[in-house]
């Protein structure tokens, strides 16, 4: 298991890593597509959180007072 955790993190590295080399790329051409690439990923992580099996609050579920 500890062989997946460090495999995850040598990923997560590399992605973060090609994440920073793309916006610089678009900074640097002034395309206009740093927001858009900005929001594809949040879209990412939010469609990789349902596809782990990670809920949001449901609903009904607040605080009783």
């Amino acid at each position: 298991m500890q062989d997946v955790n460090g495999l995850r993190q040598i990923f997560s590295i590399g992605a973060f890593a090609a994440a920073i080399a793309a916006f610089y790329f678009l900074y640097q051409r002034q395309l206009g597509a740093v927001a858009f690439f900005l929001l594809s990923i949040y879209f990412l992580y939010l469609a990789m959180g349902q596809i782990s099996g990670r809920k949001g609050r449901k609903p009904g579920r607040g605080k009783k007072t």
